[in-house]
């Protein structure tokens, strides 16, 4: 033995366990496991220590505990943190119609269940994406009304079966009924026709049976009542001057505050 060990074909090991000074190295020079632990008994399949302290145990029957010799669950970590980093992104799938009559100047998405909500601004239209196998994402319909309901499409929010899309140059919200994706319909349109009210629709958010727009050109946001799709309603008009707020190009609610950048 000397000051090493050398094992060929086995070690077994007695009931006073192996005790060394330095590193214990374990190598492996086949296609086999370099080190299996098997418990035949009761006791701890693994435990792990820093000095006295055990700072890593596997129990009989699996659970894995850190920071703690008794886990609960299969993965118990006790009084720290969980870290979970990713590595470089990779390209999954790609949607590209190549087509500018189906999409021109795509400007923003919205993702709801299986399907991606994508608003082009130059093409002035919605178009719905299956994402349902995202290594082959597919057109699954396209609402595309015309410049005179919808131009210059600018943003868009799902909320249950209706997408809300803001026009840049219609300075309106239209509502959709998508409750067929493959046949996207208008059901509703929003336009006070008035650019002291609404200017350039740049950001919607839907909160309950409001919808909040942010006006680029007005530099406001306006409240419009969504709680009958068919007939939307202008019910309050925040426009505090551009010393305060000049061409706002988002919108977000949280609680009884509008967050407006």
């Amino acid at each position: 033995v000397g000051n090493n060990l050398y094992a060929q074909g086995g070690l077994n090991v007695g009931p006073r366990g192996i005790y060394s000074g330095g590193e214990v190295s374990v190598y492996a020079s086949s296609s086999q496991p370099a080190l299996t632990v098997i418990q035949n008994s009761t006791g701890d399949i693994l435990n792990l220590y820093d000095n006295s302290t055990e700072v890593f145990t596997v129990l009989d029957g699996g659970n894995v505990g850190i920071g703690t010799t008794s886990p609960t669950e299969r993965l118990h970590l006790n009084a720290s943190n969980f870290l979970q980093t990713s590595g470089d992104p990779v390209t999954k799938g790609n949607w590209d119609p190549d087509n500018t009559s189906i999409m021109d100047n795509a400007f923003l998405v919205y993702v709801s269940g299986k399907y991606a909500y994508v608003v082009g601004q130059e093409s002035d239209n919605l178009v719905i994406v299956d994402i349902s196998d995202p290594s082959n994402p597919t057109t699954a319909g396209n609402w595309k009304p015309g410049t005179g309901i919808m131009n210059t499409a600018t943003s868009v929010y799902i909320s249950g079966r209706y997408a809300y899309v803001a026009g840049g140059g219609s300075s309106n919200l239209a509502i959709v009924d998508i409750s067929d994706p493959t046949n996207p319909t208008t059901i509703g349109n929003w336009t006070p026709n008035d650019p002291n009210i609404m200017d350039g629709a740049r950001s919607v958010y839907i909160s309950g049976k409001y919808a909040y727009v942010a006006g680029g050109g007005s530099d406001n946001l306006v409240i419009v009542d969504i709680s009958n799709p068919t007939n939307p309603t202008t019910a309050g008009n925040w426009k505090p001057g551009t010393s305060i707020m000049e061409y706002p190009y988002s919108v977000y609610i949280s609680g009884r505050y509008a967050y407006v950048v």
